[in-house]
């Protein structure tokens, strides 16, 4: 009998260990997941490595399109909120009469037979130099507008990877009306001060 109970007090000390490192081994496995999730991004589809580009001045964009009063203040949500994240300044100049010239971020809401089927939205980056955005166009289709603004807004701010981690990046969507945990850290660190 004692040693039925020296060994149920070992088994139970045993799960009591185990209960008590259960949450440091579940941190430590997301830890490692949002780590690779962090490196996948700095990756393109094909392989190579991207280029670390962003906005090193004030985003003024204009918005245009089908049925762009629909989409415009979730848009500016999604923007607003990556720029708050990397401390970029964002200047809605649609209404202005010069919004055409002023604009170096254009937002086309298209039809929805516009764009290849297998891509609802798309991000333009252009950028002279190895790590300035100069200007950007984002399209999305009228009916995926809603699901695509917060992808493409990170992809608008030069981060363009597709990680399979928990990231509105994602091709499998874990949110998409607002970044996730990763995708803040990811805006933080892609736009830290050098």
């Amino acid at each position: 009998m004692l040693r039925f109970a020296t060994q149920m007090s070992k088994t139970f000390g045993a799960l009591c260990l185990a209960a008590l490192l259960a949450p440091c081994a579940a941190i430590a496995d997301e830890t490692e997941q949002g780590l690779a999730t962090l490196w996948e991004v700095l990756w393109h589809q094909s392989g190579t490595p991207t280029r670390v580009v962003r906005w090193e001045n004030d985003i003024r964009v204009r918005m245009s399109g089908v049925n762009v009063q629909a989409h415009r203040e979730h848009t500016l949500k999604a923007l607003r909120a990556v720029t708050d994240e990397a401390g970029v300044k964002l200047i809605d100049v649609t209404d202005q009469p010069d919004a055409h010239q002023v604009a170096n971020l254009r937002v086309e809401i298209t039809p929805d037979s516009a764009l290849e089927d297998n891509q609802p939205c798309v991000t333009f980056l252009d950028f002279r130099t190895e790590t300035r955005i100069e200007t950007a166009t984002i399209q999305m289709r009228a009916k995926d507008a809603w699901r695509c603004a917060f992808h493409e807004a990170m992809h608008v701010m030069g981060v363009r990877g597709h990680p399979a981690g928990k990231t509105v990046l994602s091709y499998f969507p874990w949110k998409v009306d607002g970044l996730l945990p990763l995708d803040k850290v990811m805006l933080r660190a892609w736009y830290s001060p050098r």
